[in-house]
């Protein structure tokens, strides 16, 4: 009975309204209310999701210019103990053959005549042995 009533209903529409029926009314008032925006729900989510991302891209970033610092002081490191070989030669040459002990000896024999700098804010320490090591310990070679 109430299908009969509900076509009958929907014969009534049509002939009311020609050319329109009352589902596709619906679907187009569903389509009008799915095209306002984002939900509420999927802006904190995507949110979430870009939060996660950009940490883990500060944490990877953060690592890399570590290993950065790390490899500079140990150019900066190899530099000093060639500049000491330089030194040792010459002090060789003049009979005494002996390291540097102290970095202003060094400057002659490095570029621009200045003493390379630890990234990480270490010291640079002259061994007896011609080695040149830095007070962080993660910077040794």
């Amino acid at each position: 009975m109430q299908r009969l009533f509900l076509d009958q209903s929907l014969v009534e529409i049509q002939e009311f309204l020609p050319g329109i029926s009352p589902v596709s009314k619906r679907n187009r008032k569903v389509k009008k209310t799915s095209e306002k925006g984002f939900t509420l729900v999927e802006l904190i989510v995507t949110l979430v999701i870009v939060g996660i991302l950009a940490t883990a891209a500060l944490y990877r970033y953060l690592d890399l210019s570590k290993v950065a610092m790390s490899g500079a002081c140990r150019t900066n490191q190899f530099s000093l103990e060639t500049a000491q070989a330089m030194h040792f030669s010459e002090t060789c040459l003049k009979g005494q053959g002996r390291y540097a002990a102290q970095m202003e000896e060094l400057t002659p024999y490095l570029r621009d005549g200045t003493t390379p700098i630890c990234p990480g804010g270490g010291q640079y320490i002259l061994q007896n042995s011609g080695r040149v090591v830095c007070t962080i310990t993660n910077h040794q070679k």
